[in-house]
């Protein structure tokens, strides 16, 4: 592992590049410019690379895609990457990746779900922090455009500034509407409900996590952090508890959770069973006596948490928080 490094805290009107690593984004033409619009008025600009809004039928190969990253890190008014959506397959871009180049650059680079394979392995390979927050299209773009409480956490992430406390949001939104046909009114939103404890206890470490299927593809390859002493954050957006579970027995056969610190589970809004998921967390918790935070705001929920991976953390689980002890980013040095 790398020493952990920040990235550069991105300027309010500054270049955002956008990238493409998984699924196409341009299928989906209506939602992609709300997604747009809606970056814009976050205060940057966005500037997607040569190969982000590749036509289905026409995929670009996966070092054309990690191409996409070296052509950010080489435009000088990119301050940093998001991607533009999550899918299957960002794992194919990891052996083209320019890593001494991103640890040159020190971009942020955000995502989540499927990204998640792209952001342990940059972090492993780099020590740069990478943040698991916001995608374009599903964050992005809703009628409503980006959430309050995604719209803060993710700007929070990206100032540098002392400690925060993380908190439940007031209101989340289990609505799973259909692009391109449903998604022309706004998302239903209802109380959203105290992060819960499945088993108590404090502790600090580094972030370290993401979707949980996507962690499973990295077991035994190069690009999964050590988690010894980190706070492991684990996300799903699987509908059968069986297969949650069945993903969460590899990580915990591969020793992901032997030396871990403490363990954060997303709020698993479309499990059929989620009592069954829940006490697989509690068993795991209550096995390693690790303290376990569970219904955090954090992946596949609206709205969502902006995670820093590689930044150290408090997890306390009375009351329910977590705490980050350090920025994430730092300012970019000025030229004399």
């Amino acid at each position: 592992m790398h020493p952990v490094l920040q990235p550069y805290a991105p300027a309010q009107g500054a270049a955002v590049g956008l990238i493409t690593p998984s699924s196409a984004a341009s299928r989906y033409p209506r939602r992609l410019r709300r997604s747009l619009q809606a970056l814009s008025r976050l205060g940057y600009r966005p500037r997607p690379a040569p190969h982000a809004l590749w036509e289905p039928g026409s995929e670009p190969s996966p070092d054309q895609l990690a191409s996409d990253i070296t052509w950010c890190c080489t435009n000088p008014d990119i301050e940093a990457i998001v991607c533009t959506t999550g899918g299957l397959t960002s794992h194919r871009l990891l052996p083209h990746i320019d890593y001494d180049l991103l640890r040159r650059r020190r971009l942020p680079v955000c995502g989540f779900s499927d990204i998640t394979a792209m952001l342990l392995a940059i972090h492993t390979q780099t020590g740069l922090v990478v943040f698991h927050g916001p995608t374009l299209l599903p964050s992005f773009g809703d009628a409503d455009g980006l959430a309050p409480y995604t719209q803060d956490s993710l700007l929070d992430a990206w100032r540098p500034g002392p400690a925060r406390i993380l908190q439940a949001p007031h209101v989340t939104s289990a609505e799973s509407l259909w692009w391109e046909t449903q998604d022309h009114r706004p998302r239903d939103f209802r109380p959203a409900g105290a992060w819960r404890t499945l088993h108590p206890g404090r502790a600090r470490g580094r972030l370290i996590g993401g979707h949980l299927g996507t962690m499973r593809q990295l077991v035994a390859t190069p690009y999964l952090p050590d988690t010894q002493g980190a706070v492991v954050f684990l996300e799903t957006n699987q509908t059968l508890a069986a297969q949650a579970c069945a993903e969460l027995t590899a990580l915990i056969t591969a020793g992901i959770f032997d030396q871990a610190a403490a363990i954060v589970a997303g709020r698993p809004l479309q499990l059929d069973h989620p009592q069954q998921w829940e006490r697989a967390l509690t068993e795991l918790g209550q096995s390693r006596s690790l303290p376990v935070l569970a219904d955090v705001d954090l992946g596949h929920t609206v709205p969502m948490l902006t995670l820093p991976v590689g930044v150290t953390a408090t997890v306390e689980t009375q009351p329910a928080r977590i705490r980050l002890e350090e920025a994430a980013v730092v300012r970019k040095p000025t030229t004399p």
